[in-house]
């Protein structure tokens, strides 16, 4: 997006809160990128969903079910209109080695953005749960 503003950027707990305010600010928020993330409001106000749809049961997460929840603060006037995310620019990084936060759970989020129009980049590197850095120590990642 040539649109200037303001981006996020987290790697797991701040992966999903940049999601959240992507989503929920998306009037002022232009862009996001994620680490080991997920979807818009996969948690739903449970402990248990966060930890188990969020981090390791990407097939827990119903996209329709995070939609209708997603339309809803939006008519309740909670979040910013979705079609801001329109274009807005997505990173998203997720790794088939990542133990903690499965890659499924990454492209949930993808396949999200991507429903509301964001130009979604998912990029795939074999590592374990980490902030990727080109330091010599993060070699296994597969540069």
């Amino acid at each position: 997006s040539e649109e200037r503003g303001p981006h996020r950027l987290g790697s797991l707990d701040g992966a999903m809160m940049t999601t959240q305010l992507h989503f929920a600010f998306s009037s002022q928020v232009k862009g996001s990128g994620s680490i080991s993330g997920g979807p818009f409001f996969v948690a739903q106000n449970s402990l248990q969903l966060a930890f188990s749809a969020g981090m390791g049961k990407p097939e827990l997460i119903d996209l329709e079910k995070l939609k209708q929840h997603t339309d809803t603060f939006v008519k309740e006037g909670k979040i910013d209109d979705t079609a801001n995310l329109n274009g807005s620019p997505a990173f998203i990084f997720g790794s088939p080695a990542d133990q903690v936060v499965k890659l499924g759970v990454s492209k949930k989020l993808g396949e999200q953005l991507k429903s509301y129009g964001a130009n979604v980049k998912l990029v795939e590197k074999s590592c374990e749960h980490a902030f990727p850095t080109d330091l010599e120590r993060n070699k296994a990642m597969g540069q």
